[in-house]
């Protein structure tokens, strides 16, 4: 046997063995398993797992160990005027889309607040409309009085408020007031209109002219005589 032919044939004894070798100190990947995540949500919530859509409510996957992403709507309506919006996960992380690191089965909760909305329809600006949580107590104001506009309002015309009605019931007399917010609520103001000093002032302007008159009248006869 030639010399090329000995050292071709260690060599490629040489990497047979560190094959072998490594095969036999291998150790198996079992680091990725399969494990179950339980995601809890409100019904008709579209909950999210990596991008995979699952309708409706509760949802049950079997996923591989690892980083997976989560998500749920921040806002669900309800009904007319009623809404959730998303609070916190059961592992107090406050956003809806967020990344979970699974070893073993996990369940997570997506906690949500309902909330319910004030509407105010009321001439003048307004305060206290808008969404609020269930069973608390929302606010409300508008000025007592507001100039009317055009030559009324220029001669103080005021239109005053007389209250707040809900389905043609007197909630408050008050402009300003509370309610709780158990369900959804439309406070209506009512008002009526107040004319005195545009009367007091067309009265005295008759008043001048009349008198205005009466002394042209007098000054006439007086050079007649």
């Amino acid at each position: 046997m030639q010399v090329r032919d000995m050292l071709l044939l260690s060599l490629l004894t040489s990497q047979v063995c560190m094959f072998c070798s490594t095969l036999a100190f291998a150790k198996p990947n079992t680091s990725l398993h399969k494990v179950k995540l339980t995601v809890l949500a409100p019904d008709f919530a579209l909950v999210q797992i990596d991008g995979v859509s699952h309708y409706p409510g509760n949802v049950t996957v079997e996923v591989s160990s690892g980083v997976h992403v989560v998500s749920v709507p921040e806002i669900i309506p309800v009904s007319f005027g009623t809404r959730l919006v998303f609070d916190r996960w059961s592992d107090d992380l406050t956003n809806p889309s967020r990344t979970v690191y699974l070893k073993n089965s996990t369940k997570l909760e997506a906690m949500y607040v309902r909330q319910h909305s004030l509407h105010l329809e009321s001439m003048g600006p307004v305060m206290g409309e808008g969404w609020c949580n269930e069973g608390s107590v929302a606010r409300f104001s508008v000025p007592s009085t507001q100039s009317m506009v055009g030559v009324l309002g220029f001669l103080g015309g005021t239109w005053r408020f007389q209250g707040w009605y809900e389905n043609g019931i007197l909630a408050s007399s008050s402009s300003s007031g509370s309610i709780e917010m158990d369900a959804p609520h439309t406070l209506v103001g009512r008002w009526a209109s107040d004319l005195t000093m545009p009367e007091i002032i067309a009265a005295l302007v008759a008043i001048a002219v009349a008198l205005a008159i009466i002394i042209r009248r007098q000054a006439t006869k007086l050079r007649a005589s």
